[in-house]
């Protein structure tokens, strides 16, 4: 199977899994709804690949806030999902530092009883993601892109209207980076995969 063939059948898996999570929520007739935003911070492992080279980057930082809501006792949607992720490597004696902004939506599909102490769930999630890169300091690339992801995570309610856990995903994304070379052309493309685990400690705030 190509690059590009199992991008797309992830791409395909990840939808299919946010429609069977819609789905669940959908089926909860007379479901109670409250408020939910939570605030993460935490580390991320990332990776670049292109045309089968892999560059590792140094571990880096995780950070990101959701806003959005729970439906009855087994549904979250996060309806704004908002990260930042950082990493830096060297290459040949020059410092090479990526950044991510990653905006999307997603769902988490566990157990959320309020009689539960321990809430543990599964997630995925779809976004756009921006990457920059630069290299000692001067700007070298930077690009947009699709971005999905799948999860899981254990939340421990400490209050009725606070949790605190962990959360670990995998982030993957194709990124069309516009690099500016200084000679003719004067600038092209290149679109390489940007792979990342993470995991983070995660505060979450419920409404009444």
């Amino acid at each position: 199977m190509t690059c590009r063939s199992r991008s797309t059948a992830l791409k395909t898996m990840t939808a299919l899994a946010l429609f069977a999570f819609s789905t669940a929520w959908v089926s909860e007739s007379n479901a109670t709804v409250k408020g939910v935003g939570t605030v993460r911070v935490g580390a991320a492992f990332p990776s670049l690949s292109e045309q089968g080279v892999s560059l590792d980057i140094d571990p880096g930082v995780d950070v990101g806030v959701t806003l959005g809501a729970q439906f009855g006792d087994y549904f979250r949607l996060d309806a704004v999902d908002f990260s930042y992720l950082g990493g830096s490597t060297v290459v040949a004696n020059s410092k090479y530092d990526d950044l991510f902004l990653i905006i999307g939506t997603g769902v988490r599909l566990g157990l959320f009883k309020a009689t539960m102490p321990l809430h543990p769930y599964l997630s995925v999630g779809v976004g756009g993601a921006y990457g920059r890169e630069t290299v000692d300091g001067f700007d070298r690339a930077a690009g947009w892109g699709f971005e999905w992801s799948v999860g899981t995570g254990l939340e421990y309610q400490v209050a009725r209207n606070f949790g605190i856990g962990l959360r670990y995903r995998y982030r993957s994304s194709t990124i069309n980076y516009l690099t500016y070379t200084g000679g003719f052309p004067p600038y092209f493309y290149f679109s390489p995969t940007v792979s990342a685990h993470t995991l983070g400690v995660e505060l979450s705030f419920m409404g009444p």
